[in-house]
């Protein structure tokens, strides 16, 4: 092609219309997008909507063959923001920002991420931008110092302050070992607490309707003992948000402490119909669920950290705490997820308290839950961690009578035997035969239900002549044929999940099913 010669293809395109031009530019990556845009500038036009609509990032270290060492790298926020702050119109394409990544959590970084590669290119333009717009503000120097220092904390709090328009926010475990700019800046713009000014502004984020922070809790407390309850809470304050996911400290160890707040007056979270708490146990939770009245799904991951104990964080999970919070939300939840286990470092690397226990009656309170029509549930919270006395089940008064879809976990079982010897192997028994017993009648007591999981370790029923089969085994094999056939009979659909990550992803997808 002669030099200067227009290709057929770019003569073909830009003769395109700007409908026709979205439905290719629909159909683009990101980087075939960003060369679109270097072509011509009319197709820039189009396409730079596309463009900067999602906005993902990941890890932003390389490791070495053996995985021993990470080296800290340049990554793209930097050179965004600056072009983001050189063209603003560009803020109100984006629409998602995803952050995703997992490799920290490796014992090199103590208390903090790793550091970025800043060049001097990008922090020209945003230390001034930044010393303009916050003038005197308290918090600015030791703001503008993290950016110098490459801290991924500060340049995320930079960039939610300007994308306007943003929709959803979903910030992965390496995106969350630090949020303290991040918690400061949300505080400032959502609740007017925080040392820096938004005058002129509505507040910032003010279309977010999702959020996800996710991190590794129980690892961010071995390197310190920084809250980020302070730095999430202003979540709350979101004027328009429906989905929250987040991992969140307890506030202190006393649990009597109340939530810290940002301001005097508690938010309102009426547009809240989605929660999900990772990290928070049952003692605040009542002050989270009275602010979220129209709640329709709740997700609880309850963890006990062995190596982590303290008033808030104990082996007990009480009952009467728990739906004393949860009765606050009955007449509007839908669907409800509980998931209780034991987390921390591995025996022996860390001491073992007490076995964990489950405190209070069963939860006869759901009975009254009369919208809720999805629920996961330890089965320790129907029948206890010790095998029932007897075969009779309780459940017809636990229960919801809408129920259509019921998933009973047993991580906290198996964890109590594996991790304290405390479990023996006719006691699973007993807990089928629970199952079995409450599957006979299920028909007269929860005609909607059509869907039932069981965690468990085997998988179904093994087959008694299986060789080296123990008594207590060959008896379970038996318990559950008889609980599969019940189910049968009562047209209900019944899976066994082998292991957690199976199980995990199972009931992901029933919840969002239904």
């Amino acid at each position: 092609m002669i030099l200067g010669q227009q290709s057929p293809l770019h003569s073909h395109l830009v003769a395109c219309c700007d409908d026709v031009l979205r439905l290719i530019f629909d159909h683009l990556a990101g980087p075939d997008l960003h060369t679109i845009c270097l072509v011509h500038p009319y197709l820039r036009n189009v396409a730079q909507p596309y463009l900067y609509t999602t906005i993902r990032f990941k890890t932003w270290v390389d490791r070495d063959k053996d995985w021993k060492r990470e080296t800290p790298k340049t990554h793209p926020i930097s050179p965004l923001l600056r072009t983001l702050v050189k063209k603003p119109e560009l803020v109100d394409y984006v629409r998602t920002i995803h952050c995703d990544g997992k490799l920290y959590y490796n014992g090199f970084y103590r208390g903090q991420s790793p550091r970025m590669v800043i060049s001097d290119i990008d922090l020209d333009v945003l230390v001034p931008f930044v010393e303009e717009r916050w003038g005197q503000a308290p918090s600015r120097d030791s703001w503008i110092d993290k950016l110098r220092q490459g801290s991924m904390d500060a340049y995320l709090a930079l960039l939610l302050t300007l994308v306007s328009h943003l929709r959803s926010l979903h910030l992965g475990p390496d995106f969350e070992i630090e949020s303290h700019m991040m918690g400061l800046i949300l505080r400032s713009g959502l609740c007017g607490t925080g040392p820096m000014s938004f005058t002129g502004q509505d507040g910032i984020l003010q279309h977010l309707k999702s959020v996800s922070l996710c991190r590794f809790a129980d690892l961010v407390r071995e390197w310190t003992f920084d809250r980020n309850t302070p730095n999430m809470l202003p979540f709350f304050y979101l004027p328009s948000l429906r989905h929250l996911e987040v991992s969140m400290d307890n506030p202190g160890p006393d649990p009597s402490l109340p939530l810290p707040w940002p301001t005097a007056k508690l938010p309102s979270a009426t547009t809240i119909t989605s929660l999900r708490l990772k990290d928070f146990r049952e003692a605040h939770l009542g002050q989270l669920l009275v602010i979220t009245p129209n709640l329709t799904t709740l997700w609880l991951d309850l963890e006990f950290v062995r190596d982590y104990e303290n008033g808030c964080n104990t082996p007990i999970f009480d009952l009467d705490i728990i739906m004393r919070a949860l009765l606050q939300v009955r007449n509007t939840l839908t669907e409800l997820n509980i998931y209780a286990y034991v987390g921390g470092a591995p025996w022996p690397y860390c001491q073992c308290p007490e076995p964990p226990q489950v405190l209070g009656a069963p939860p006869t309170t759901f009975a009254s839950f009369d919208q809720l029509k999805t629920l996961a549930i330890p089965l320790a919270f129907l029948n206890g961690l010790r095998a029932p006395a007897e075969q009779r089940s309780s459940w017809n008064c636990c229960l919801p009578r809408n129920l259509e879809v019921l998933a009973l976990r047993q991580e906290l079982l198996v964890e109590y035997g594996d991790l304290y010897d405390e479990y023996e192997p006719w006691e699973e028994v007993a807990q089928m035969r629970t199952v079995r017993f409450w599957l006979s009648t299920v028909t007269e007591t929860h005609p909607k239900l059509r869907r039932l999981l069981i965690q468990e370790d085997g998988g179904g029923p093994l087959h008694p002549d299986t060789e080296g089969l123990r008594e207590d085994d060959k008896e379970l094999y038996f318990v559950k044929l008889d609980i599969e056939n019940l189910a049968r009979w009562a047209g209900i659909h019944l899976e066994w999940s082998v292991d957690e990550l199976a199980f995990s992803a199972v009931d992901m997808e029933l919840l969002d099913s239904v």
